[in-house]
């Protein structure tokens, strides 16, 4: 319809073709989709006029049609352009197992300025590398796997049991038992000064929530705006004593859970300092305390613990089960993942994805640069190890967690 040319509409404006072959442009592939379009419409001043205007609206809108016809079919052709190059560079990631390697791949011109830029930076070389995977996932839309999340949840409450076994309860840890601790099978018997902290049974017994909130304190979340919507999650996760230097505005000020290993903060509180680890965790009284100890000793013997007894915080705190991080260490093992992963925090990220439909990752980030290579201030620099980081990419790449690595707002 729209490939006739003058000598087929006929009329006085009609131009014999002169020369040898075709005429320019006409029959030719390379020839412009709107070249047709054109030349009917133009004939439109050889017709009578009365045709002319009857027919003149007609091909407008017609020629209108198709130019958003085509309009809408080139972004169809780049939607699946973008999405096959992002399975592409998922596949090599996950299946080829390419975190801390190099690989052939194609990157867009603005990629290739970033990666540049990340080359020149003072880290290791495998730190560079997931770095530059960082990058060229950045650029790619992340969906939700609804399937491979439920897969996991499932096999995380069949091998691990979060809801039950997560904390020691006068349920599964009656006196005069034992809690036995890591691979080497020390044992710790249950004292009744233990037992008199432990609430009857868990919590987490039959919870299900449909968002989960997992907050670090890495310095990636200075400046996000990710306050609100961090507030707006059903239940969220934070780890230690976030810096008190921290925005609301950054970090959100809603808490569910704060897990502390009050070892590493008995160096931090000591002697006369002990009073201010209380006063530092009154803001967190309505959420739950989970402690995490390298052994549950009586309270005189464990000085951390020991400096808490006057306050209220053991009346609302819970003891993080030693079984159930063995037994969620020998389930991501058995999944491929690296010793390495299989730090406090990926035990909580563990926690969320047993309980939580969705979940995302706020302040997990293992370097002193944000991504456009801005230094943070130095309170600010509480960093996960690079190795646990890429595991939380390849959950990213897996459609099971999203991480947030930029500004929410």
């Amino acid at each position: 319809m729209w490939g006739l040319g003058q000598e087929e509409l006929g009329g006085p404006c009609s131009v014999p073709h002169k020369g040898k072959g075709p005429p320019s442009g006409a029959g030719s592939p390379q020839a412009s989709p709107w070249a047709g379009a054109v030349r009917a419409i133009m004939s439109l001043n050889c017709l009578p006029r009365k045709w002319s205007l009857a027919l003149g609206p007609v091909c407008l809108l017609l020629f209108l049609g198709v130019a958003l016809l085509l309009l809408h079919r080139a972004r169809e052709w780049a939607e699946i352009q973008e999405q096959k190059e992002c399975q592409e560079l998922i596949w090599l990631l996950e299946s080829k197992n390419l975190f801390f390697g190099n690989f052939q791949y194609r990157k867009t011109s603005r990629n290739q300025k970033r990666i540049r830029a990340v080359k020149k930076w003072d880290i290791w070389t495998e730190d560079k590398n997931i770095l530059e995977h960082v990058l060229l996932t950045e650029e790619c839309q992340w969906d939700p796997d609804a399937a491979v999340v439920a897969q996991y949840r499932a096999e995380l409450g069949q091998c691990c049991n979060a809801s039950s076994l997560l904390i020691l309860t006068k349920e599964n840890t009656p006196l005069g038992s034992n809690i036995v601790f890591g691979k080497d099978g020390r044992k710790v018997p249950v004292r009744p000064d233990l037992v008199d902290l432990l609430p009857e049974r868990s919590i987490f017994s039959e919870v299900q929530y449909e968002h989960c909130a997992v907050v670090g304190n890495g310095g990636i979340l200075q400046r996000s705006r990710c306050g609100k919507e961090i507030n707006q999650a059903d239940f969220v996760i934070r780890f230690s004593l976030p810096p008190a230097r921290n925005s609301s505005e950054d970090v959100g000020s809603k808490t569910s859970l704060v897990a502390l290993n009050l070892s590493s903060l008995d160096s931090k509180y000591q002697g006369s300092q002990r009073k201010r680890l209380a006063d530092a965790l009154r803001p967190y009284r309505d959420a739950l305390l989970l402690l995490l100890l390298p052994t549950l000793q009586s309270r005189a013997r464990n000085p951390p613990l020991h400096s808490l007894e006057d306050s209220d915080v053991l009346q609302r705190a819970s003891f993080l089960n030693p079984q159930y991080l063995d037994a969620l260490g020998s389930y991501w093992t058995g999944e491929g993942f690296q010793p390495e992963c299989l730090s406090p925090n990926f035990a909580f990220v563990s926690l969320a994805l047993e309980l939580c439909q969705r979940i995302t990752l706020y302040g997990f980030w293992p370097f002193a640069h944000g991504l456009s290579g801005q230094p943070f201030p130095r309170h600010s620099q509480v960093r996960i190890r690079p190795r646990e980081f890429s595991c939380y990419l390849k959950m990213y790449l897996q459609g099971i967690l999203r991480l947030r690595l930029g500004k929410c707002q």
